[in-house]
Formats: structure tokens, sequence, C-alpha cells
């Protein structure tokens, strides 16, 4: 088979499994929502020059032009406060705290490259950031061992920062942490069920509030 043809198959093949893996978390957008992503699209596509492109994770300007925008994946924030007035046994559901979020996977060369982060304020969407090259390659990782059937989401602890990908199916959620949190005795990308992250995690904010709450409620990372 010629080299340029295989290399196409090969290319095809993996977009159609990165946008399979994406509509899991399909869901209903509205007209403004769209609006808002797209928007962040152009202004993603109108920054990436020479000396960003690598930065925000194309292999070539080129390549960043064929970007194209994925289904949104839900983002839920878990309150700093919550976690420290948590019960044995709260699921981590009931942790969950507004804004509403969404974050879209920006696809290039048959992968997600980087990310849009949105966020509702006023009733209203509005950008969080645009560019994330990491998230996007934590999305990428998940996406490599995201169990059939399940939905991708992400978690967000603001207050102890600290991001996980979430694996929802049913009443089962797995959760798996985007980089190490050495002193939350996390590991990137190695899986913790939520009935076992969630006293864990409680534990350490309550430690880390003891050590540096008052820095962080001065910085309003809490909710």
């Amino acid at each position: 088979m010629n080299h340029n043809l295989f290399r196409a198959l090969l290319i095809a093949i993996s977009s159609l499994v990165c946008v399979a893996g994406a509509k899991a978390q399909d869901r209903t957008m509205s007209p403004a929502e769209r609006e808002v992503a797209q928007l962040g699209m152009r202004d993603l596509l109108s920054l990436v020059d020479e000396q960003n492109v690598s930065l925000l994770g194309f292999r070539s300007i080129d390549e960043a032009k064929s970007a194209s925008l994925g289904a949104p994946i839900a983002r839920r924030l878990i309150g700093y406060d919550q976690l420290l007035a948590s019960q044995p046994g709260a699921p981590l559901s009931s942790l969950y705290v507004p804004p509403e979020q969404r974050v879209y996977p920006v696809q290039a060369g048959g992968t997600i490259r980087c990310v849009i982060q949105m966020s509702q304020r006023d009733g209203r969407w509005v950008l969080s950031s645009i560019g994330d090259a990491y998230l996007g390659e934590a999305l990428r990782d998940a996406l490599r061992v995201q169990p059939p059937g399940s939905t991708l989401i992400l978690i967000s602890i603001p207050g102890l920062n600290i991001e996980l990908v979430g694996f929802e199916r049913g009443t089962g959620l797995t959760l798996l942490p985007v980089r190490d949190y050495p002193e939350a005795k996390l590991t990137r990308m190695t899986a913790v069920e939520s009935n076992v992250f969630v006293p864990a995690i409680a534990a350490y904010a309550r430690d880390f509030e003891q050590r540096h709450g008052s820095l962080i409620r001065q910085r309003r990372l809490t909710n």
C-alpha cells in the first residue's frame, strides 16, 4: 500500500475513535453556548503563530488551521467548604457547587490538541480560557482507557488546585487525576473510585485547612 495512503487511513481511523469517544459526552447545546464556543475557537486560531503553536498543542500552523470543536464535556466543581463539612458516606455529587462549566476539546490531526473552557456567569456563557494543551493531553489519555458505556466528565477542586477526569457509568464514578498530587496521594491517570476518593480527599482538605486555610480564603479560592 502507498505510504501516504496508509498514513491517511491511520489518521482517519484515529479521528473516528476520538469522535466516538467524544460522542459519549454529547449533550444538547443552546445556540448561545454554541456561539460562545465558536467565538473561543476563532480567538484561539487567531492567536496561533510559529512561537506558540506547540504550546497550544498543535504540531504545525497548518494543523491548527484544520482544527474543529469536539463535543462539550461537563466540568463539575467541588466546593472546598463542602469538603470540609462532608459527612462519612456522602456521595461526590453532594459536594458539587455552581457555576456550570463546559470544556470543549479542540481536535486536529485525529486527536485532541487543546481545550476551550467556558463557564456560566449571570445566566450566560462566557469564555474562561482557551488553548489549554495540558488538559487536552489528559483528555487524550483518558479516552484511551474510557470504559465502554461510560460518560466522560471533568471534576475540579479549586480550593485544592486539583483536577480530575471522571467516568460515570450508572451510579458509579471512577476518577483519574490529570497530574501527580503527591501531598494528596494522587497519581496521574491512576484510577480511584469516588466512594474511596471522597473520604480521603475530605481528610486531606481538613489537614490542608489547618495549614493553609487563611491563605486560600484571602485568595477567594473557596466556594
